[in-house]
């Protein structure tokens, strides 16, 4: 399983891709009904992490010397016309001569893989997209089978590919680790931590802090409602970089900030193993995506949590939501249509926990164990073939 460049795995990082990885290999940590190699990017604490496991071994790329060495030789056969990958290429250098099954691309610099042709079948190569991706198709010379994440997602990848074999995969969670409830007395803490009260109705919203989340939308929309008691907690970072336009976006989202009066907070990254808390001092969910968002995770976490959760029509999002749902039109007003229904629930206790019961017994259908079972399946049935 190759994973993007930019974070490791074991997922001591975060990151959507990567705990859905890491979650595999935990769950076959308990199965063990597959032999698993990993190669992510190289962190000192995910080295350390992933000396405990027993059935999946993990290969690191560390930007050494011979990376350099690696990245100098990519970039004078692209000069020739090869388009060719640094990272993937010193992932290939150090599989190459290893007898896989299957070689699967977690998404990531996936149409940069064709040099892997060279020591491994059509047939090994698996390409497990987790957005939505309508690319030209080069990628039809490179693998024999895709995985999509919906069926939003595998649909629209059919319109453009002529790989036979297209599967969907459902996201999974631990969802265990969102079932967990905290003392009266850590929330009442958690929320004094971030300027909150007791009897505050906090408004969670939980991803990175890029527009296609509509996480700026978002904090227009609750700055736009008049009740002081109705604020929005922020979970989550941007990871721009040097991105002069990601930049901008997180200084108009301070800039509402700024302008909340104290109704709004932002906690920065939360690891994974920590996010119930602050779900759980939360009295609801948002997750206005104005983008067409696959699969998002932490959907599927809120409604884990018991959150009523207000969503927007994207992507293969409505696949993963309970009946009751909050869905708006991602095309509309979608400040205005926030702020209805923000209020709706405030205004609605018992809507509030009709809603909360269904997310909560709608997200156990994507749990890890469901999720590492089909994808054992589509190896299997694969094999098979």
């Amino acid at each position: 399983m190759i994973l993007p460049k930019g974070l490791p795995v074991p997922a001591v990082k975060g990151g959507a891709i990567e705990t859905l990885v890491n979650d595999i290999v935990d769950r076959n940590e308990k199965e063990k009904l597959l032999d698993i190699t990993v190669a992510s990017v190289y962190d000192e604490e995910a080295e350390r992490l992933a000396k405990t496991y027993s059935a999946s071994r993990f290969i690191f790329v560390k930007k050494d010397f011979s990376y350099i060495l690696t990245a100098l030789w990519v970039r004078v056969k692209n000069l020739f016309g090869k388009d060719l990958n640094t990272y993937n290429e010193a992932i290939l250098k150090k599989i190459k001569k290893t007898d896989f099954d299957f070689i699967v691309v977690e998404d990531g610099a996936f149409m940069q893989f064709e040099s892997y042709l060279k020591h491994f079948k059509k047939e090994q190569m698996i390409v497990h997209f987790h957005h939505n991706h309508t690319v030209p198709m080069p990628l039809d010379r490179i693998y024999s089978t895709y995985i999509g994440v919906s069926n939003f997602v595998a649909e629209n990848f059919r319109k453009v590919t002529e790989i036979k074999d297209i599967q969907v995969l459902k996201n999974g969670i631990k969802t265990e680790n969102f079932l967990k409830r905290i003392s009266a007395e850590e929330r009442l803490a958690i929320r004094k931590e971030l300027g909150f009260s007791l009897d505050d109705f906090i408004v969670v919203f939980c991803g990175r802090l890029i527009p296609q989340k509509g996480v700026l939308e978002l904090a227009k929309a609750v700055n736009a409602i008049g009740n002081e008691k109705i604020k929005l907690m922020i979970v989550g970072s941007a990871n721009f970089g040097d991105d002069p336009e990601g930049n901008e976006y997180i200084s108009l989202i301070h800039e509402e900030i700024e302008a909340s009066n104290g109704r709004i907070s932002a906690t920065g990254f939360v690891h994974n193993s920590k996010l119930y808390k602050y779900h759980q001092i939360a009295d609801m969910g948002a997750m206005p995506s104005t983008c067409e968002d696959s699969a998002p995770l932490s959907f599927i976490e809120l409604q884990a949590s018991g959150l009523p959760t207000v969503i927007t029509r994207t992507g293969g999002a409505p696949e993963y939501a309970a009946e009751d749902t909050i869905i708006i039109d991602k095309d509309g007003d979608v400040v205005e249509a926030l702020k209805e229904n923000i209020l709706q629930l405030y205004n609605s206790p018992d809507l509030r926990a009709a809603m909360a019961a269904s997310a909560e017994r709608n997200a156990a259908r994507f749990n890890t164990e469901t999720f590492y079972k089909d994808f054992v399946d589509i190896l299997r049935k694969k094999g098979n073939e």
